[in-house]
């Protein structure tokens, strides 16, 4: 299976869509779905941002809800926790 980026990217296509098309659905930030297509999780705040956006994204493309979850964990464990205001990095 191809990274959750990447079946992303291949469900916009089947539908036709642009990334500005999918932004103006969804209300992501273009800069945002183009580095969750890229599998660039740098730019993620938190895992709990990533997966709302991925799964706002995931469904703007009809991307199916089997694919999502298992392609949603493998990325999960790419993106640090966020820390607790206070806390030692």
């Amino acid at each position: 299976m191809d990274s959750l980026g990447v079946e992303l990217k291949k469900a916009r296509m089947r539908k036709g869509l642009s990334l500005e098309e999918v932004s103006g659905i969804t209300r992501i930030p273009i800069r945002r779905l183009i580095d969750i297509e890229g599998d660039d999780f740098s730019s993620m705040d938190s895992l709990f941002l990533y997966r709302s956006f991925a799964k706002q994204f995931a469904q703007c493309v009809n991307l199916e809800r089997s694919t999502l979850d298992s392609a949603l964990e493998i990325a999960a464990r790419q993106i640090p926790e966020a820390l607790i205001p206070g806390q030692d990095p």
